[in-house]
């Protein structure tokens, strides 16, 4: 098989070396042709692909980890773009407790809870809870205190539902204050529905004892009444505190 110079085209015999290139002085397109590819590595056109790990061109795909372009996907745990999906357990939505309890609350419980407060409270202003008005009418002129005890309580059945609301858009916007209130709210309905009571019969059936000597039978009265509704409301309360305090971290407002 013939061989031939990669220079001049010459016919070369089996392991001849070519002389031409030491015979004449190629022109300047010829002496620079090939130039860049013949060099020493690392020169020339070459060379930004060439050169030592990590420079030039290529620099900012080969630098060590964590720098240049790629720095922001290559940091260390939690920094930079990433770093709201990666932080600790309860600092990113897609991280909490199931909140199914308190969407309940929120959207229905306290909602509820106020209407129906204010739908109480309508009833001692008319005196509808009599079941009829001919039979208010008679207690209250049998009893003229009365009357201004359903007032009062009409009174404070209002403010409950609005502290009601204003519990419930705490709770919507994570304001942790408003967790004693929510716990609180309960408690205070069945103290104020006690104290109702109490001034009920003391003011009616009892109008004309003497205080000391009616008041173990009010209590026995009253407490009986509400003994069980105290029970549930108390492990609610409990119940809730459980709860949300294991969602503390979210009420951050």
């Amino acid at each position: 098989m013939a061989i031939f110079c990669t220079y001049c085209g010459r016919v070369l015999k089996e392991g001849e070396v070519c002389q031409c290139r030491q015979n004449s002085q190629p022109d300047n397109g010829q002496a620079n042709f090939g130039q860049q590819y013949q060099q020493p590595y690392g020169q020339n056109m070459g060379q930004q692909y060439q050169q030592p790990y990590g420079q030039n061109m290529g620099q900012q795909y080969q630098q060590p980890y964590g720098q240049n372009m790629g720095q922001q996907y290559q940091q260390p745990y939690g920094q930079n773009m990433g770093q709201q999906y990666r932080q600790p357990y309860g600092q990113n939505m897609e991280q909490q407790l199931p909140m199914r309890w308190y969407k309940f609350v929120i959207y229905v419980q306290m909602i509820l809870g106020a209407l129906s407060l204010l739908a109480l409270s309508m009833t001692m202003f008319t005196g509808s809870h009599y079941d009829s008005k001919e039979k208010a009418n008679l207690i209250y002129a049998l009893y003229p205190k009365i009357s201004e005890i359903d007032k009062i309580y009409g009174v404070i059945l209002v403010g409950m539902a609005i502290l009601a609301i204003i519990i419930r858009q705490g709770l919507a916007n994570y304001q942790r204050k408003v967790l004693n209130w929510y716990y609180a709210f309960p408690i205070a309905q069945v103290i104020f529905a006690v104290g109702y009571e109490f001034e009920i019969y003391k003011h009616s059936i009892y109008a004309d004892w003497e205080w000391n000597d009616c008041f173990e039978d009010i209590a026995s009265e009253v407490f009986s009444k509400y003994i069980g509704i105290t029970i549930i409301i108390i492990v609610m309360v409990v119940l809730s505190k459980i709860y949300f305090d294991k969602r503390k971290h979210l009420f951050v407002n």
